[in-house]
């Protein structure tokens, strides 16, 4: 009966050691969302041409996929050629891995950042984002701790 009762503690202390896959979204300051397969869409407005620029992306815990990249005018550091054109927007279809993912901006671009079609940062000046591995209790306590701070 002893060694029933000892399982029955160490269970859930072994469960929240176990390693999970999360979405690490940085700018000044970190949300972390568990994963299964989330997409992540960066928007933000040009600083030559002045028209918005749409980047989405694919993450699962694999890592993050460039799928896509939308822009509205040929100008400076814009595709030069498109697969389709959709609301307005040249699509531009990519299929890129990566293991981080860096951006910098300036106020004039106002950029933002979602994340399942939620917004989760609006005008950044800064962006990183990865996929990490966290023990279970680690990413629990970020998400607490995010809900008292009223983040994310």
């Amino acid at each position: 009966m002893k060694t029933l009762w000892k399982l029955f503690f160490l269970l859930p202390i072994f469960l929240l050691l176990l390693p999970v896959k999360v979405l690490n979204v940085q700018t000044d300051r970190s949300c972390k969302f568990l994963l299964g397969k989330a997409d992540l869409e960066v928007s933000y407005i040009h600083s030559v041409s002045r028209t918005e620029v749409v980047d989405i992306y694919t993450v699962n815990g694999s890592g993050i996929y460039a799928r896509e990249q939308l822009w509205q005018q040929f100008d400076a550091g814009q595709p030069d050629s498109y697969d389709r054109i959709e609301n307005g927007f040249f699509v531009k279809e990519l299929r890129m891995h990566f293991t981080a993912v860096d951006y910098g901006f300036i106020p004039l671009n106002n950029a933002t950042v979602k994340v399942g079609g939620n917004t989760v940062f609006a005008n950044v000046t800064k962006l990183h984002f990865e996929v990490e591995s966290l023990p279970l209790a680690a990413f629990v306590v970020d998400k607490l701790a995010d809900k008292l701070m009223h983040e994310c």
